[in-house]
């Protein structure tokens, strides 16, 4: 992440947003400890277990894992397994056929459930593009409700979308204090390596002066 400086000792008038204040030398002064990733991207060194691992980020953490987890594990029954025309068939069509849903969305969302469910799972468990895939997996969630809803009005969702709700609804609403995400480790390096560019940019702009 960038701030605008008013000093001229950076170029374009852009500097690296840093824990430290910095003198006319470019020296840090008054350093403070940041958490996480975030402590490492502002040149505090790099992360360690003490500021990665906190009772926050471990346990959105265990929330990802055991969503990925779910959603994977069925994904990959229905796909490998069953097969997801066969799954579309025997949970989508036969049983809604004398609904009032067209039978090509029908065929539709029951072929593409199970790759939905298995790709949501991997990300969410390597921590890797975290957001679309609670999109993906928060749609094949409502989804579930209402299909389940148009055939049993009075339809038990304690034993099913319920926790995986709550689990999607946990990694949501903790999503910054993911730091055990690849999501995380990256954005880490894209900051780290804008911050070295312009520490190079700055030194070599003094250099000339």
């Amino acid at each position: 992440q960038l701030e605008a400086s008013s000093s001229g000792n950076h170029p374009e008038g852009i500097r690296p947003r840093h824990a430290c204040n910095r003198n006319h030398h470019n020296e840090m002064r008054n350093c403070r400890p940041l958490p996480g990733w975030q402590g490492a991207t502002k040149g505090l060194g790099p992360p360690n277990v003490n500021t990665l691992i906190t009772p926050r980020s471990w346990a959105v953490f265990l929330a990802r894992v055991i969503l990925g987890l779910i959603f994977f594990a069925a994904g990959f029954w229905k796909v490998f397994r069953l097969g997801a025309v066969e799954h579309a068939r025997d949970l989508f069509v036969l049983p809604y056929e004398s609904g009032p849903l067209p039978e090509w969305s029908l065929w539709f969302t029951g072929v593409a459930v199970p790759y939905v469910e298995l790709l949501g799972g991997a990300l969410m468990l390597a921590g890797w593009k975290r957001f679309p895939a609670a999109v993906g997996l928060g749609a094949v969630l409502m989804l579930v409700t209402f299909g389940h809803l148009l055939a049993e009005p009075l339809y038990a969702f304690n034993t099913h979308v319920v926790p995986r709700a709550v689990l999607l609804i946990v990694v949501l609403a903790m999503f910054e204090e993911d730091r055990l995400s690849l999501d995380a480790w990256l954005a880490w390096r894209r900051e780290h390596s804008a911050s070295y560019r312009i520490s190079s940019d700055s030194t070599a702009t003094r250099g000339h002066e």
